[in-house]
């Protein structure tokens, strides 16, 4: 394959190409696709491969009527495939029905549609192996000038921090006395799609409900946690998920960083502090909604701008470490809060005006256009 990829010249824009095949994963392949499509603002190509058979049968028209079947099969697929698509951001589908070797038709339509910047397979995380379609990939990824993505979780190796009980520190080893088990924490770390923040997963509930953002020092004296991780040199924010803590840092090096926050987040957790200060389980959320302006009039509007908000837009950022809330309606524009991941992301804008605002413009005619504040 050497088509050159022209997704991100003017005039073209990306896509991610999907096989919808029998597998059982197909539907997670799917949904990652969709949420990279409102992400970047892209398109997404789905792909059904009917193998080719024997065709030797033609008597009685047999191979004929095998091929109807199995078009007509691909066709329903695709429609189930594009229908969730549709669901899950607004977007309709490319369909592609291809019929010979997988690989090949794969391969080939990558080289053919030189849009397509990514392709995405679900892989199986049962002990039958990854899946037929990677087993035979596996071999041509080296030659692909494109992204190749295989979501199956986890999607990240965890970081293991140990730290020892008490106990077992102060206590003598000699012999064959037994151990005292060690306390063990699991933290594990994702990237974003902003560069300048990680997102980071301690294995427990930080937030029982909403969102909170420290947008420097003297917010985060509210909370020890982020208390503790502005006193790593570089950190310039903190934002707090359901089970999820995402830091951002000015243009110091992960490298040098990321040791210092693991540690400030184990202590945290392994001290038994609250999260705030005061001992409340409380959010942003009260605080976003008195900030909130509209027209009473359009109350119907904002309605339903804020369930798309919370039932797609909301869920999707979040797994990359961030948040998007409502924040006022007026003459047919929508504003937005941009926060943890989402504040300053290069993609952002991107996401604004091809994802969100192609997502709330096609359920909501009212809507003109999506902007930050």
């Amino acid at each position: 394959m050497t088509t050159q990829r022209r997704s991100y010249e003017t005039g073209h824009k990306p896509k991610c190409l999907v096989i919808v095949d029998e597998t059982a994963e197909w539907d997670r392949a799917v949904y990652y696709a969709s949420r990279w499509a409102i992400r970047v603002g892209g398109g997404v190509v789905m792909l059904r491969i009917i193998e080719t058979e024997d065709q030797n049968q033609q008597w009685l028209g047999v191979a004929d009527i095998m091929r109807a079947e199995a078009h007509e099969a691909a066709n329903a697929a695709l429609d189930r495939a594009a229908g969730r698509a549709n669901g899950i951001a607004a977007i309709t589908p490319e369909r592609v029905i291809r019929e010979g070797a997988p690989t090949e038709q794969i391969l080939d339509v990558i080289d053919k549609d030189v849009d397509i910047s990514m392709l995405v397979l679900a892989a199986s995380p049962g002990a039958e192996g990854p899946g037929p379609i990677i087993a035979m990939l596996a071999s041509a990824v080296g030659s692909f000038q494109i992204s190749y993505s295989a979501p199956c979780p986890p999607l990240a190796r965890p970081l293991i921090v140990h730290r020892p009980s008490p106990s077992a520190r102060d206590r003598s080893r000699a012999g064959l006395e037994p151990a005292t088990p060690e306390k063990t924490m699991f933290i594990q770390t994702e990237a974003t799609p902003n560069p300048a923040t990680l997102k980071f997963i301690p294995g427990r509930t930080v937030l029982d409900g909403g969102t909170m953002e420290f947008a420097n020092r003297e917010a985060a004296a509210r909370s020890p946690l982020a208390e503790r991780l502005f006193d790593v040199a570089g950190v310039t924010s903190v934002f707090y998920g359901s089970d999820f803590v995402t830091v951002t840092k000015d243009d110091s090096d992960w490298q040098h960083l990321k040791p210092a926050i693991l540690g400030a987040i184990m202590e945290h957790y392994m001290s038994g502090a609250p999260l705030l200060a005061d001992g409340s389980v409380g959010s942003d959320e009260a605080a976003d909604e008195q900030d909130e302006f509209f027209n009473e009039a359009d109350a119907e509007t904002v309605a339903a701008i804020k369930d798309l908000i919370e039932t797609r837009v909301r869920p999707a950022v979040a797994s990359d470490g961030g948040d998007i809330t409502f924040r006022g309606f007026k003459d047919g524009i929508v504003y937005l809060n941009m926060k943890g991941s989402c504040a300053g992301c290069p993609s952002s804008t991107a996401t604004l005006q091809h994802g969100i605002q192609n997502l709330l413009r096609h359920f909501v005619p009212d809507v003109v256009e999506v902007r930050p504040v």
